[in-house]
């Protein structure tokens, strides 16, 4: 503020669309947080402006902060596709996404029509069973089922389906499937191209982290070299973003100065090489958002307007997010947005303090390092446990080797696209590329860690409030500064605090993936006890869960199936006293039972009895706190079994009964309270996703958990 005018109001706008759009399911559907949040801020605000005598700014901020939450139902309702209960006919033609996995390939499927109406993208798994799979191109046909991909899970966003545009999963075996010769579009004949190139020019690792560098997908980067990036703090080289664009940017820059061309002239030549990078990028959300900052900050500069930084981000936030509102949501915008507004508010700061220690031109790399991992802290924790503290000096250290090679590589990249014999020039970035990989594997093994954990958009907005007060964009006294500064790290301190206090429940949480479900119970005492089938990928979300619910740790584990060592080894990671299961599995730390069929055993507040039939469970009895629950088998039931559950199940009472792919069982029952994968039940994961049951007024009500 200066002069009593309020500078970077489009900045200010946009902020609060954004905050809008990020607290408009919660407000709406009556959760206590978010409505205190938003009541919070808009009394200090309001308080603040009426003091300032700022009426019609403190009436636009509102205006854009609810228009945010129109946007954000106008974006679910856009994005919400029809939920199938039966096997569906699907058309769709593979794109040059294909991944080979052995035993099965995962494809995604585009032009899809699903019982002869177009819908989004579908991510197919296909088991080979030992046969010819599927190619880039096909146009395959087949019958299955599938299920919606949500975008909101347990409170957290599905930036994956977001990105890839997929609206349904679907599994099917080879010798369903009717594939026919298609045909591939122009930028995905220009991806395989180039990754041929590579493959034949480099080993396989080093090939798919330049490929990864050049279109952003990482898909098939070994996964310990993804892991060593990531917890060097340098996986953002792997995704095309604001960094790349902004080497691209400079250099074509550079070039078009020494050939003395005007202004107009680089500005078209930026805006069809950055449009021309994007359609090759399959107009990636990433490759979008970093091309449209940097046309925004040209275009300012064009038209000879006093460049703003802030009033720039602004601006290409609202190009971004006006039309897919939901773009709010991707954490990779987040990332982005918030990197960059960092770096504009304190990398001068920094580079003044850090210049009185080592010259200038480091200092400018630090601080530039040291923002832009101040800006993605907060974001962090959704992809790693630990933030590594040497993730600065590994940056340090590749940046600078990345300004020059990333450059380089395009250019290489066009030549070979002229020239296909020139191929060979990519060989010298073999090298490049193996140092980086051993950068990062150095710094990946730093033990010199801090444990990272996800909060609440009030930690998050305290957090930035705080490296705004300390930026030279607040214009105020040093008192005002530093009652900014004070107010926000005592909102940060308190956010944190009670985000480390679990809320106290009792009654049952349902997880699903979609493939199988889990059961977590919570008694009167507080003890938990969790049931179902470890498997599958069902340790991704209920890792997501424990987040969502702020409480890790189970106090016993009951399984219907034979553990895996994949599973056995998450249990290890888990807090619990005791596992039971129907086979012998052995792990080094939890006492596993191995149970016997209609005995009942007790585990702490809860009774537990195995249902079975020829050494086949049928199903789980659990009683606890005057409660009832039948958890029926994990897999889908034969015909025999099926009238043996029906049998034994016709003389019980029961107050729940979650049936997964066994719905058939659900005339069996009496109480309300029916829970299935995607039958004509009350409840069903294809409809309500995750969901809490709590009890009240003698019936459980349900809540949905994402």
């Amino acid at each position: 503020m200066k002069g009593g005018k309020f500078v970077h109001r489009v900045f200010y706008f946009f902020l609060a669309l954004l905050f809008g759009i990020t607290l408009a399911r919660g407000i709406y559907s009556g959760e206590v947080k978010a409505l205190v949040i938003a009541l919070v801020c808009f009394v200090l605000l309001s308080a603040f402006l009426i003091w300032k005598k700022k009426w019609k700014f403190l009436l636009i901020i509102f205006a854009f902060f609810f228009a945010g939450n129109g946007l954000f139902f106008a974006g679910t309702a856009v994005w919400g596709g029809k939920d199938y209960a039966e096997p569906v006919a699907v058309v769709g033609r593979v794109d040059d996404q294909l991944y080979d996995y052995g035993s099965n390939q995962v494809a995604i499927l585009k032009d899809v029509t699903i019982n002869g109406q177009s819908v989004r993208n579908v991510q197919l798994r296909i088991y080979n069973n030992g046969l010819e799979g599927v190619k880039s191109g096909d146009i395959l046909s087949f019958v299955t089922n599938v299920t919606q991909s949500r975008l909101i899970i347990l409170d957290g966003f599905n930036t994956y389906s977001f990105r890839n545009n997929i609206g349904y999963n679907a599994t099917v075996s080879i010798d369903k499937v009717v594939a026919t010769k298609g045909y591939l579009k122009l930028d995905e004949k220009y991806r395989l191209y180039i990754k041929s190139m590579l493959n034949e020019r480099m080993d396989e690792s080093s090939a798919s982290v330049c490929y990864a560098m050049l279109f952003g997908d990482k898909q098939e980067i070994d996964e310990m070299v993804k892991n060593n990036f990531r917890d060097a703090g340098i996986v953002h080289i792997l995704v095309v973003s604001g960094l790349h664009i902004g080497f691209l940017v400079a250099c074509l820059y550079f070039l078009l100065d020494k050939l003395k061309a005007n202004k107009y002239v680089k500005f078209i030549i930026a805006f069809i090489l950055l449009l021309t990078y994007c359609f090759l990028c399959s107009f990636s959300p990433s490759v979008v958002r970093a091309s449209v900052m940097g046309l925004v900050v040209l275009l300012a500069r064009l038209l000879g307007r006093r460049y703003d930084r802030l009033t720039s981000l602004g601006i290409a936030g609202f190009i971004i997010v006006l039309p897919n509102p939901l773009s709010a949501l991707d954490v990779g915008f987040l990332m982005s947005f918030f990197c960059v507004a960092t770096i504009f508010f304190i990398f001068p700061v920094l580079t003044d303090l850090i210049s009185k220690i080592i010259p200038r031109k480091c200092s400018e790399v630090l601080a530039m390092s040291i923002s832009a991992q101040l800006g993605i802290l907060p974001f962090l924790a959704l992809f790693t446990e630990s933030y590594n503290l040497l993730s600065v000096f590994a940056n340090f250290v590749v940046i600078p080797l990345f300004s020059v090679m990333f450059p380089l590589l395009l250019l290489v990249m066009i030549i070979c696209s002229i020239m296909p014999f020139m191929s060979f020039l990519f060989v010298p970035f073999k090298y490049f590329i193996d140092f980086i990989a051993g950068v990062a594997k150095v710094f990946a093994s730093s033990s010199l860690r801090v444990p990272l954990k996800s909060f609440g958009v009030e930690v998050v907005a305290s957090f930035f409030i705080v490296l705004f007060a300390c930026s030279r964009y607040l214009l105020s006294s040093k008192l005002v500064k530093g009652a900014v500064v004070a107010c926000g790290l005592f909102s940060l301190t308190l956010g944190i605090v009670l985000s480390a206090i679990p809320p106290k429940f009792e009654g049952v949480d349902i997880v699903s993936d979609n493939s199988c479900q889990t059961m977590i119970i919570t008694s009167d005492s507080g003890q938990r006890l969790m049931l179902g089938n470890l498997n599958k990928n069902q340790d991704y979300m209920l890792d997501a869960y424990f987040d969502c619910v702020r409480k890790h740790g189970i106090d016993y584990f009951v399984t219907d199936t034979t553990l895996s060592s994949k599973a056995i080894k998450y249990l290890d990671s888990l807090t619990f006293q005791v596992a039971m299961v129907p086979d012998k599995a052995k792990s080094s730390r939890v006492d596993i039972v191995e149970v016997v069929a209609d005995k009942e055993y007790t585990l702490g507040d809860f009774k537990v009895k195995y249902i079975m039939a020829s050494e086949k469970v049928l199903g789980i009895e659990i009683n606890y706190s005057n409660h009832a629950i039948f958890f029926a088998s994990s897999s889908r039931l034969s015909y025999n079994n099926s009238v043996i559950a029906k049998e034994y199940l016709a003389g019980q009472d029961y107050q729940m009964a979650v049936l997964g792919d066994n719905d058939d069982l659900s005339d069996c029952f009496d109480c309300n309270t029916i829970i299935s994968k995607k039958g004509d039940t009350e409840h069903s994961y294809q409809k309500d996703g995750n969901m809490r049951f709590y009890w009240q007024d003698n019936s459980w009500k349900m809540k949905s958990l994402d």
